[in-house]
């Protein structure tokens, strides 16, 4: 009950300009949480696909933002996909698809870190097993289907009226690749969200060069940026990077 209080209060003060964070929590998410809040007012947006959304953290922060729209969720981990369902259970705006993303229709393995958020479709780096230790330690692999986000996009949609839509990626180190297979439709992405990569935890996962390179040749331009994780240096280590169509 508090929390709904909180959360309740909090929405109504930012109509009058005030933001409230508690001191409890990262101030970077309560400003990801404000800065979502007025994009999606200013964008109209009435759908989410999530990619990459474990147990549905990124889906139940929007509802607690006030978001009242369609949350579609992609999430391949059977042990995350349990949890996720529960979660989504009884919101009638909130579907669930079983499948990874990427550039082609196939089947892949992905590794199962020990803490699940950090599961995926790469290995983890050198510096990823220095730095992060035995949460990001494969616990075992599993076989996934994955899918074109073009492929399903009909299927992700069908039933939302003039959906305006909202892609947020959470993949550890895949979100490029996901990117890549929303092919032309990405055109019909008002505004995204992806981590970008400071110190890449995954081989083979791009930079924050690189990926703000691959954003601004799709036709986007940064919009904020907000730390995710930092190192026991205090280095930067990822950001997400909100992102709005030029």
């Amino acid at each position: 009950m508090a929390s709904l209080i909180e959360h309740r209060t909090r929405n109504l003060l930012r109509r009058f300009g005030v933001e409230v964070v508690p001191t409890r929590r990262r101030r970077e998410a309560g400003l990801l949480s404000l800065h979502l809040s007025r994009l999606f007012a200013h964008l109209d947006i009435t759908v989410v696909l999530d990619v990459g959304a474990r147990h549905g953290e990124f889906g139940r922060q929007l509802r607690r933002n006030g978001y009242r729209g369609w949350i579609v969720s992609f999430e391949p981990v059977a042990e995350n996909r349990e949890v996720l369902t529960r979660v989504a259970r009884g919101d009638d705006k909130w579907r669930v698809l079983p499948v990874a993303l990427g550039t082609s229709d196939t089947t892949s393995r992905i590794n199962v870190a020990r803490n699940t958020s950090l599961s995926s479709l790469r290995s983890a780096s050198e510096y990823g097993q220095r730095d992060f230790g035995d949460v990001i330690e494969t616990a075992r692999i599993e076989q996934v289907q994955v899918r074109r986000l073009d492929h399903l996009w009909d299927r992700v949609l069908a039933g939302i009226d003039a959906p305006r839509v909202y892609l947020k990626l959470r993949t550890q180190g895949w979100d490029l690749e996901v990117l890549t297979g929303t092919g032309e439709k990405l055109r019909e992405v008002l505004a995204l969200q992806t981590e970008a990569a400071v110190q890449p935890t995954y081989d083979g996962m791009p930079t924050h060069l690189e990926t703000l390179r691959a954003l601004e040749a799709a036709g986007f331009t940064v919009s904020g940026m907000f730390p995710v994780t930092f190192d026991p240096r205090l280095a930067l280590v990822e950001y997400d990077c909100v992102a709005v169509r030029r």
